[in-house]
């Protein structure tokens, strides 16, 4: 495990000379996502940002993977019993395919996949993204983005402090061919952050 202390790293300019800014992530999605990807996101949610996904990028593979055992706290849309049920009957007319369980054990079976673009909101500790960035860049095909969620140090939803600010810049810091090709500023600050190999 890292040290706390040395956790905390800055991005270095020559990463960000060709970031662009956006205001919301589904404006993101038109300019860093590229078309007709084969696509992994990891932490579904209720899948509005995967139909975001079909509608403007429509890709050809589709591999969603969340643990499915969360109720829809929001909206009441679906139980912690019916949630992979739901994320199916939203996406029944389209190439995907579910996959439950927890990142830190299933990224590893996926490591032999090539996704040309990867997006990771599941667990929000330092070891949960660092764990699920590392294994993505592994699993990235030439020239693919990696989209991080909630890069923020504080969730004013959940109340709690978010360690994905941390694991992203270490990330960047110890692997100095990756860029940053995206930031959204985020809807009360959680903001989307969008990395690349080059």
């Amino acid at each position: 495990m890292t040290n706390s202390i040395d956790r905390f790293k800055h991005i270095d300019n020559h990463k960000l000379k060709d970031t662009k800014v956006f205001g919301d992530r589904f404006y993101a999605i038109e300019y860093v996502v590229p078309n007709n990807p084969r696509y992994l996101e990891v932490g579904v949610g209720d899948g509005h940002y995967s139909e975001h996904i079909v509608q403007y990028k429509s890709p050809k593979v589709m591999h969603l993977l969340d643990r499915y055992d969360s109720p829809d706290y929001i909206y009441g849309k679906y139980t912690k019993d019916t949630h992979e049920d739901f994320i199916k009957e939203k996406f029944k007319d389209q190439n995907v395919t579910t996959i439950k369980g927890d990142s830190k054990q299933v990224l590893e079976s996926l490591i032999n996949n090539q996704y040309d673009y990867i997006y990771l909101d599941a667990g929000h500790d330092f070891d949960s993204v660092s764990n699920d960035l590392n294994l993505a860049a592994k699993m990235l095909a030439p020239n693919g983005v990696i989209g991080i969620n909630d890069y923020t140090y504080f969730s004013p939803i959940d109340k709690e402090e978010y360690e994905v600010v941390e694991a992203v810049n270490l990330f960047l810091f110890n692997n100095p061919g990756w860029i940053v090709v995206g930031y959204q500023l985020g809807h009360r600050g959680y903001a989307d952050i969008y990395i690349k190999l080059v």
